[in-house]
């Protein structure tokens, strides 16, 4: 290794993070994204199975779901709670859909006939309940049969749709399913599951707007970007305007790798990807940091010599300090992977490639293309 030198070999680094451009690239135009209904909409529906969901079950219960609703309809499983909450996300998405303005719409009628009538903390968009507060006239204030058929006059005045209000000891519980194919979707996903969870029991079903989703994707971007603004004033104030050159195209290249995983092996694309992508940003400036304080250090010291000799021996004075701290990191992130339910394994996959990204970036990429721009700095003066 002391023979070795990384400025000389500079071409093949290069050329392997071009490999993995060409790769990624190629896959983006043919895989594409597999996006989650957190970025383009969707449906999701909940449902508390009442025992412990195994593990190996849950790929079954995904190609179960794809094979109702069609594999490009489905977009991720997710085990909740102690194991027994099931979520299933589509990216059906009902835009001629009014549930949630006939929710709304009941819920104003119902406030509009009793005003001591409360919203229950249970209830959700789609299943409302409400109860009657107290009132120093009526101290035990309850919901009667008569109530309920006052109710369903006025929703039948609301819309058509069959929706009925019920008694449920002193509540009123009015049970609002989605209405066209996310409610026959709902319908075939529960009987697949129920078959297979006989106590299986259907909470909720509730849809993410593309309005939201968008909002989302903005969110994404713009955290990335201030993120790595932030980050390069502080590298070009603490070092050279060279080395945050180089900076910007390591962590370019930790991004795109993370990113072209995601496409490769078809990971959902959600709301952890900011996450993601934050935490790989943080760890690799962390490793390019290390080299190039180790850099300037050398630059004091080693006057007399050229400044690629510098870069070289910076590099190999933190080498094993990086990959010692690196090999540690992935010991936790690949228990996560190992022992974690499938939307970890999601989260933490893309970790594991991000995290070896940063590796080979900040090892093999961040000191040759230091050296690189400070030599096309010189020429640009002269």
């Amino acid at each position: 290794m002391k023979n070795f030198s990384f400025i000389k070999n500079q071409k093949i680094f290069f050329t392997i993070s071009i490999i993995v451009l060409i790769i990624g690239i190629v896959s983006f135009f043919i895989r594409g994204f597999n996006f989650d209904i957190d970025f383009i909409g969707g449906t999701e529906v909940t449902y508390n199975i009442g025992s412990e969901i195994p593990k190996s079950d849950e790929e079954i219960i995904i190609s179960d779901i794809k094979s109702i609703i069609g594999a490009d309809k489905f977009s991720s499983l997710r085990v909740s709670g102690n194991r027994d909450i099931l979520t299933v996300r589509t990216l059906v998405l009902d835009e001629d859909d009014n549930s949630k303005d006939l929710s709304d719409n009941i819920k104003n009628a119902i406030f509009g006939l009793y005003t001591n009538a409360v919203r229950s903390g249970e209830s959700t968009d789609s299943e409302l309940i409400f109860r009657l507060a107290s009132t120093e006239e009526n101290e035990d204030a309850a919901f009667t049969e008569e109530d309920v058929e006052k109710i369903n006059e006025k929703i039948a005045e609301l819309t058509d749709r069959k929706v009925e209000a019920q008694l449920d000891g002193s509540n009123i519980v009015i049970p609002l399913e989605s209405s066209g194919i996310i409610a026959t979707l709902r319908s075939e996903i529960t009987e697949a599951v129920v078959s297979r969870y006989p106590d299986a029991k259907w909470v909720s079903t509730d849809t993410v707007s593309a309005e939201v989703s968008s909002g989302l994707k903005k969110s994404a971007i713009i955290a990335t970007c201030v993120a790595v603004f932030l980050m390069l004033v502080y590298i070009a104030f603490r070092f050279q305007i060279s080395s945050a050159f180089a900076a910007i195209v390591c962590l370019t290249h930790d991004i795109f790798v993370m990113v072209a995983a995601y496409s490769l092996l078809q990971l959902p694309v959600n709301s952890t990807i900011i996450a993601a992508l934050l935490t790989i940003l943080g760890y690799s400036i962390n490793a390019t940091l290390i080299i190039f304080d180790k850099i300037r250090e050398n630059d004091k010291k080693m006057s007399g010599k050229d400044f690629a000799e510098k870069v070289d021996e910076g590099i190999k004075g933190t080498l094993w300090r990086s990959i010692n701290t690196t090999v540690t990191t992935l010991f936790t992130v690949g228990m996560i992977y190992i022992l974690g339910v499938t939307s970890i394994k999601n989260f933490a996959l893309p970790l594991i490639v991000g995290i070896i990204a940063g590796l080979y970036s900040s090892v093999c990429l961040s000191g040759p293309l230091w050296n690189l721009f400070k030599n096309i700095g010189k020429k640009i003066k002269k």
